[in-house]
């Protein structure tokens, strides 16, 4: 036993020595792995970047500095520019945004460091000063470096912390882009669409865009990224509710019809009518004929659903239709089925009257409020919070009276306020919903109606839910009643074999009559 009690304590005495040895060990590998670069080795390195900035396009320098508390990496690449070819290298700090500097092969006068200027000395990157030579600025930057690599084409060179420079053939670099100002990618091929933007007004007979046009301009190119990413190959029809001068209608033939090659047709709806036979004009002119792009004079409540009957794939599109347009055109889609349905809304004012009118009840009667009523009379002493709520509301209530009828819905903001204020913006997309998350979104819906004293709203309306809302809210726990919703009904109008329909085709709802009202809210609300 006493023999068994000293091997161990030997295994353990051995075991302990061997992992402090393999420690130091690893503590010196660490060292040596942080150790500053020496200026041994670095001079044939200079050279080599000095002499590949004029020939090569496949230059890449990457300088790791783990030893500065400043700088942690600096990369470099070749960039030409007016005055000829540079060397561009950007500064990765730690706690401040990147800087970039450029750098000449010659300059007229050589950089000293009596040269420096103002700026430099306050720049904590004192290493590799603006205005001095590639050959001085590479020296500066390598200095108190742990490792540099250089990739010219299909060598690579490693300079290493003890200074010597090493070097290895691997598989060729793309030649880098030289230029200074990137081209930007855009889903709208401008080039293309030069002709239908030139009619439009978007930009001048020379391609520039026109100042007092550049936001409508971003504001389509944007638009066009998320119509090219939302729709699916086998769309054959968008329709434009409340298509305006035709903006959004001509892109979306370009980029459907012309650069995706798809034979969709596109459809603008406007009551203008000058506008109507401005844009077909210019379609006509351009060689469009109106069997790939046509614009309609009338209402999107009364043509969208014709319109929209011959196509089981379409998608609706509405950019800043003017306050229940939107209602009408969130309707036209999902009345009609449609696949997609992106609009972006605009002038919110018909819930504004009604919460105006709830707010000044609750002031009369301030003694019985619960604790939700007091903070939204509190909002509404400021009349712009009280402005910028009611639009939110309103796209809400929209969003769940899609939710309702089967739609997988989100809102989100599609482009900054630099451009528009109006940068909301609802996705709708066809999907199946549970007859309980239906019930649910009813529910939050009703509840929605009683916080704002909406009694009112365009597109529950149109879908008819002001009569099953009524129904619901005499017994929010009858399921009974909340399971012959409009929802279900649409739903199943919308499910061919559902109805017996084995055609599959998606059945359209017809138009709810225009004297459709709801009552005001009380105790007993009915919506």
């Amino acid at each position: 036993m006493l023999l068994l009690d000293v091997a161990i304590f030997r295994l353990i005495i051995t075991s302990v020595y061997i992992c402090s040895g393999f420690q130091h060990y690893e503590a010196r590998r660490g060292l040596q792995r942080l150790r500053a670069i020496t200026q041994e080795g670095t001079n044939e390195l200079v050279q080599l970047v000095t002499s590949s900035v004029t020939r090569s396009n496949g230059l890449l320098l990457d300088i790791e500095r783990a030893n500065d508390p400043q700088v942690k990496s600096i990369r470099g690449r070749v960039v030409e520019l007016k005055k000829g070819c540079v060397l561009q290298l950007t500064f990765k700090r730690r706690l401040a945004c990147d800087l970039v500097k450029n750098y000449e092969t010659h300059r007229k006068k050589k950089w000293s460091p009596n040269d420096k200027r103002e700026e430099d000395s306050l720049d904590p990157l004192a290493a590799a000063p603006r205005g001095a030579e590639i050959q001085t600025a590479v020296t500066m930057a390598i200095e108190n470096a742990t490792r540099v690599k250089l990739v010219v084409e299909d060598t690579e060179w490693i300079l290493s912390a003890s200074g010597q420079l090493s070097q290895k053939q691997i598989a060729r670099r793309e030649p880098s882009v030289r230029t200074h100002d990137r081209i930007k990618h855009r889903t709208l091929d401008e080039e293309m669409a030069r002709a239908f933007m030139q009619g439009l007004g978007l930009v001048d007979d020379n391609g520039r865009v026109r100042p007092a046009k550049q936001r409508k301009l971003s504001q389509i190119r944007q638009f066009c990224e998320i119509l090219q990413n939302s729709v699916s190959d086998d769309v054959d029809l968008v329709l434009d509710a409340g298509s305006g001068a035709g903006y959004l209608s001509f892109a979306a033939h370009q980029i459907l019809g012309v650069q995706r090659k798809k034979k969709v047709k596109i459809i603008g709806i406007e009551r203008r009518a000058q506008l109507v036979q401005n844009a077909n004009n210019l379609a006509r002119s351009l060689g469009i004929d109106s069997a790939q792009l046509e614009f309609i004079c009338g209402d999107i409540l009364h043509l969208a659903s014709s319109i929209l009957e011959s196509s089981n794939n379409a998608v609706v599109i509405a950019l800043h239709a003017c306050d229940t347009a939107t209602d009408e055109a969130l309707h036209a889609g999902l009345s009609a089925n449609a696949m997609t349905i992106l609009v972006s809304p605009c002038c919110h004012k018909e819930l504004r009257p009604q919460i105006d009118r709830h707010l000044s009840s609750l002031r009369k009667n301030q003694t019985h409020l619960d604790d939700g009523q007091l903070a939204f009379l509190e909002l509404g002493r400021n009349g712009l919070l009280v402005e910028r709520h009611a639009e939110t509301v309103t796209d809400l209530v929209r969003m769940l009276l899609c939710q309702i009828v089967g739609y997988d819905t989100q809102i989100t903001e599609w482009i900054g306020t630099d451009h528009t204020h109006k940068n909301a913006l609802i996705i709708a997309k066809r999907g199946n919903t549970k007859r309980a998350t239906i019930a649910e979104k009813r529910r939050r819906l009703t509840s929605i109606a009683r916080h704002y004293g909406i009694t009112h709203q365009k597109l529950a309306i149109l879908l008819g839910e002001d009569k099953l809302l009524s129904t619901i809210l005499r017994d929010d726990n009858d399921e009974d009643a909340i399971s012959v919703s409009s929802a279900n009904l649409l739903l199943r109008r919308r499910s061919g074999v559902n109805n017996g329909d084995i055609s599959g085709k998606a059945r359209r709802l017809p138009l709810p009559p225009s004297s459709l009202s709801f009552t005001p809210l009380d105790d007993d609300i009915e919506w």
